[in-house]
């Protein structure tokens, strides 16, 4: 009788768990365009570090992977700056003619109450944590921080981080 239930519930496009309905269908949304209804599930950031470090540019493209994926931002990042090495992570980079792009890293990242806590992790070993604030700017009240460690642990730099620009997808919070 359980199996029939469930089923029955798979074929509604509901998944029922301990009582609760979670929906298996998703409304898209973009994150900043619907009055903080978005659960974010995929899409692009890019920010940046400011002075007094050497500017690197981050550019997060995570994966969309439908409800699956909610509140959840992991895919790949990538850096570029104007500097052969700005001391963060992937970096020396290779000069392509206008900037230095560095080493790629795989990103894993959770949002929780419109803010982003996730990790970027490099093939030496060395990682990058980001707290952002997903609006525009260096993040309020919280401000934005970044900070990266070498392959060992060590603290190699930290800083502010400015959010220039949101292209997340997501599902609408209760929508169907």
């Amino acid at each position: 009788m359980v199996a029939l239930m469930f089923v029955v519930a798979l074929l509604a496009g509901d998944l029922i768990l301990a009582g609760r309905a979670i929906a298996r269908e998703c409304v898209t949304c973009t994150v900043g365009h619907t009055a903080g209804r978005c659960v974010p599930n995929g899409g692009i950031l890019i920010f940046n570090s400011v002075p007094p470090n050497v500017p690197a540019y981050w550019t997060l493209f995570a994966d969309r992977l439908g409800v699956d994926s909610l509140r959840r931002l992991d895919g790949e990042l990538a850096v570029f700056s104007d500097a052969a090495d700005p001391g963060v992570p992937g970096f020396p980079g290779a000069f392509d003619g206008s900037v230095y792009i560095g080493e790629r890293a795989t990103f894993a990242g959770r949002v929780k109450r419109n803010r982003l806590q996730g990790r970027a992790t490099y093939a030496d070993g060395s990682t990058c944590g980001f707290r952002l604030e997903l609006e525009f700017g260096l993040g309020e009240p919280q401000a934005n921080r970044f900070l990266c460690r070498d392959g060992t642990g060590a603290v190699i730099a930290e800083g502010a981080v400015d959010l220039q620009g949101i292209r997340l997808l997501g599902c609408l919070a209760g929508g169907r």
